[in-house]
């Protein structure tokens, strides 16, 4: 084989394997504080730290305090909450929004917050997350929900957007500052109980750039990024927007 062709043949499988890497990760841990492990779909478990990849199969749990906040690839972000239990079942985006892009989740137990990214924008069918007694399925929106320990509750609460929280007994659609009350196998109830996560206490790092939720919005009417400093006077010392 002639060298230049040889070359090219190895920059070619080179240039597959990175592509098919870079597939298969889902995102990175954009924030860690405490005890956080992964366990991947054979059961093997690793610890977890600020800026490691995580990919589809994986579970991740945090265990009491302790706070992860999950950045995937397509620009969405999932802050769960101690005690909390999120799996990537299945985790597809080629860097387009083109409507192939797919996401299905699980939340085993705990609470979440998350903005959605470019999965599901297209096609909201590709976009869901399953929560033990209901699914929630989204519009393009940042939202909150929080299993009970019996898991036999789901509350969620929509900040922006709009979703849709369906079980065996039938569907809810939540707009912005909306709540749904999910019980099992009853129909979906609106509330004014909205989901209370518990606050994690004090955090020494101040320069990890959090995510809102719905009250903090700019006089605009948009959402508002914020820092942890200036949570903290909101919810009497305790970041309670964010991870």
């Amino acid at each position: 084989m002639h060298r230049s062709t040889f070359s090219r043949l190895i920059v070619f499988i080179l240039s597959l394997s990175c592509s098919t890497l870079a597939l298969a990760n889902a995102g990175l841990l954009h924030f860690v504080r405490g005890e956080v492990s992964a366990t991947d779909s054979q059961g093997n478990l690793r610890n977890l730290n600020k800026g490691d990849i995580f990919s589809a199969g994986d579970t991740i749990n945090t265990g009491k305090g302790a706070l992860a906040q999950l950045k995937f690839t397509d620009g969405a972000l999932v802050s769960l909450q101690p005690n909390s239990s999120f799996r990537v079942d299945e985790y597809t985006y080629n860097g387009t929004a083109d409507g192939s892009e797919k996401g299905s989740f699980s939340l085993l137990q705990g609470g979440m917050r998350t903005i959605t990214g470019a999965v599901g924008k297209q096609n909201r069918n590709n976009y869901k997350v399953n929560a033990v007694i209901a699914t929630i399925g989204i519009r393009g929106t940042e939202y909150t929900a929080q299993l009970d320990d019996p898991k036999e509750t789901l509350l969620v609460h929509t900040g922006d957007g709009l979703i849709e929280v369906c079980n065996s007994a039938g569907c809810i659609l939540l707009a912005s500052g909306e709540t749904g009350r999910i019980n099992n196998n009853q129909e979906p109830q609106r509330t004014a109980y909205r989901p209370q996560l518990p606050p994690p206490g004090l955090a020494k790092e101040t320069s990890t750039t959090l995510f809102s939720s719905s009250e903090q919005r700019t006089p605009q009417g948009s959402l508002r990024v914020l820092d942890q400093p200036s949570i903290y006077p909101m919810d009497n010392g305790h970041p309670g927007y964010g991870p």
